[in-house]
Parts: structure tokens; sequence; C-alpha cells
């Protein structure tokens, strides 16, 4: 969880939000044909963050985080799920070009770059664990070798989305029905 929603970690402030994830996303039917609904995307991933972007900009309110507001997910049963899941997220955030400048986008084609990206969004998950979920901090510490495993994921699918590429190795959706 950790790694997928950093920005909406338990201890995070009641509050205006950027984006929210879709499995943990309450709207009415109203809004949400109002907004259009999810895209369609050849992607298997991202199209909350797109609907995040449209509920902004088309609703006026905008997005809040409840904080008081909890719902069950399940995460992934095995390490390759959780890989796959990660490359999936780093490909379409690079292929649809989400929240990046063109200097990302270029720097992450190179081979090279990996690591820095992964250095980069290492940071940014630790700051908001510390912000609001200090506790979660202290699992993050534990989990580290699992965080860098998804984040060596989420980077590789970032450089093959960044170059254009199409799903890279793994179990890709065309093997899986999607």
């Amino acid at each position: 969880n950790m790694l997928q929603f950093a920005d909406a970690s338990p201890g995070r402030p009641t509050g205006k939000a950027e984006h929210l994830p879709s499995c943990n996303l309450a709207i009415s039917r109203a809004d949400f044909e109002e907004v259009g609904g999810f895209p369609a995307l050849s992607f298997t991933a991202c199209e909350d963050v797109l609907f995040s972007e449209a509920v902004g900009a088309s609703l006026g309110g905008g997005l809040c985080f409840l904080n008081g507001m909890r719902v069950k997910h399940l995460g992934r049963g095995h390490l390759l799920e959780f890989w796959w899941h990660q490359y999936q997220f780093g490909h379409c955030r690079a292929a649809l070009g989400l929240r990046l400048r063109k200097v990302h986008l270029r720097l992450g084609r190179n081979a090279w770059a990996l690591v820095p990206i992964m250095l980069k969004r290492l940071w940014y998950i630790l700051r908001r664990a510390l912000r609001w979920n200090p506790a979660g901090f202290l699992g993050a510490v534990i989990l580290f070798p699992l965080l860098l495993f998804g984040l060596a994921g989420w980077a590789m699918g970032f450089r093959r989305g960044c170059r254009g590429e199409t799903w890279g190795p793994g179990p890709g959706p065309e093997s899986r029905g999607q």
C-alpha cells in the first residue's frame, strides 16, 4: 500500500486532494456520469488518475480526502503479481505522461536513470509516511527489500513507457485475457 497509496496514508488529515485511487473513492452516480465515468484505456492501471483529474476539472469542489473513511482492499497475493502491478503503474504513468514534465520523460528513457528514478520515488513515499503515518515509516524500514523490489518493477515499467514501448516482460495483459 505504501507504493500505491502514499498520498492516502491513514494519518493524512482530511482535506483537498488532487488524486484518489479508485479502489478507495466514493462518488455519487450522478457526478460519476456527469464526468463521463472512467476513461477507456488500453492499460490496466491509471484510469483513476485520469478520472480524478476529470472530477477536479468538471466538478467545482474537486476531491476531498476523508481520514475516517476506510475501505478494505485485497492486495496482490504473490510476489510476481505485486511486481507486475507496480510495473503496470510505472508503464502507464510514463506512457500517458501523467503529472510528468518533459525532462522526466527524457530522463526515463535511459537505463542509467532507473536507480535515481527509484530513489526519487522512494524518497517521496518515505516523506509521506513520515509526515502522515510515522508508525508506517517503521513498516517501511522493515519491508525495505520488498519496497525496493516493487520500485524496481515500477521503474522498469516507467522506462518502457518513456520509450514508447508496449508491455514488457512478465504476464502481460494479453496473456491474462485483459
